[in-house]
């Protein structure tokens, strides 16, 4: 058997739960935690999984060449994996593009059909109804366009909205207007009814939604955040929202998780919560993968599809 190191800052119980499902993919890969290493396999080790790991965590491991994440999100690691010379492979699993273009679905349509609007009125006992325009009158904007965008956007084209998709080099995809450059965000912007955020979190990318961002978009469009919270400026989000440039904003990620109790975003009458739920990765499914991509790397020494550090992605 292989061992694996296993870096990690998980409960004990999400720890079983990850062996477990490697143990059913790769009876021959033996996921191991960092504490129950001895120095000679602290050592001897040059490939490891990641789930949220220190990097003290990565210092255990001086000869470490390679590592898998089990998170598409590498922010919070590649630095660290840069700074050591590590490659870094971010998980790609279909199921979380499956997952989190449903919550997205879900978040747009619920949008689409004015519910806060049904919720603030219920708070009242108001009776009023409105009127509801069709799908293909309302343009969605999706930020991103890797693979999680590209069936997040097909997934709302499917819907029946008008879809136009940004990303920073050009794309194309069926039925939906793809745009890249700043004239293309521009552009995208002053033409959506609704916003989604499916960026990485860079340094390119820290703060884009800032006051000059939201003064760009439609007047009264809405924003669905599902990638990283530090995309978003907090601060310009809450004045866009007061001032009626923003009309709702869908939140699952934020600066600080848990988000804190005094936070402005729990009580503005504008903003839907949610707590970091739209997609999580899944052992069942994310399992066999890192196992194929572990067993590619033994195989051939070759790392699949290592994270670009100057990209972020």
């Amino acid at each position: 058997m292989t061992l694996i190191p296993f870096l990690h800052q998980l409960s004990q119980a999400r720890e079983a739960v990850w062996i477990d499902a490697f143990t059913l993919a790769a009876p021959e890969l033996t996921l191991r935690p960092l504490r129950d290493l001895s120095e000679r396999e602290k050592a001897t080790a040059t490939l490891a999984v990641l789930g949220d790991a220190k990097s003290d965590d990565l210092d255990a491991l001086p000869n470490l060449v390679w590592a898998q994440n089990l998170w598409a999100g590498v922010n919070g690691i590649v630095d660290q994996c840069a700074a050591r010379n590590i490659g870094l492979t971010r998980m790609v699993d279909p199921d979380m593009a499956r997952t989190l273009s449903e919550y997205v679905s879900t978040a747009a349509l619920t949008l689409h059909r004015d519910f806060p609007t049904y919720t603030k009125q219920q708070a009242h006992a108001e009776w009023v109804q409105h009127t509801v325009p069709l799908p293909e009158s309302r343009t969605i904007g999706v930020l991103g366009l890797g693979e999680i965008g590209t069936v997040t956007a097909k997934q709302l084209a499917m819907n029946g909205f008008e879809v136009w998709g940004w990303a920073r080099s050009q794309k194309d995809i069926a039925d939906v207007t793809c745009l890249s450059g700043e004239d293309g965000l521009t552009r995208l912007l002053s033409h959506a009814d609704m916003v989604v955020l499916l960026l990485p979190l860079t340094d390119a990318t820290e703060n884009l939604v800032d006051a000059s961002f939201l003064s760009k978009m439609k007047q009264g469009a809405s924003l669905i955040n599902v990638a990283r919270g530090g995309l978003i400026d907090d601060a310009a989000l809450l004045s866009a929202l007061d001032g009626g440039g923003v009309g709702h904003a869908v939140l699952d990620v934020f600066r600080e998780e848990p988000l804190p109790l005094a936070h402005p975003f729990w009580q503005h009458p504008n903003v839907t919560v949610t707590p970091h739920v739209a997609a999580t990765t899944r052992p069942e499914t994310a399992a066999p993968i890192a196992a194929a991509n572990i067993r590619a790397f033994l195989d051939t020494d070759e790392m699949p599809d290592v994270v670009s550090p100057k990209r972020g992605y």
